[in-house]
């Protein structure tokens, strides 16, 4: 990805973007979402990122599933 930073603008079609921003451990990733041409363009700490580097961020500092148990039925 070329650009170092969200834009609000898609860098495919020039619509506006959807912008989606959260704190991922000590980073904050960015999701910009175009409507018009559906390109989705990711940013971490404002660096732009490809979507197999976010999958493997998220799911490395993802906690293990739980185990529950199921309540007894009466």
């Amino acid at each position: 990805m070329a650009d170092t930073k969200p834009r609000a603008s898609c860098p495919a079609c020039s619509s506006p973007l959807a912008v989606i921003s959260f704190v991922q451990g000590s980073s904050r990733m960015t999701m910009g979402s175009c409507a018009s041409c559906h390109t989705r363009s990711w940013w971490e700490d404002g660096e732009a990122v490809d979507l197999p580097r976010v999958l493997a961020d998220l799911s490395s500092s993802r906690p293990p599933p739980s185990r529950t148990t199921k309540p007894a039925r009466r």
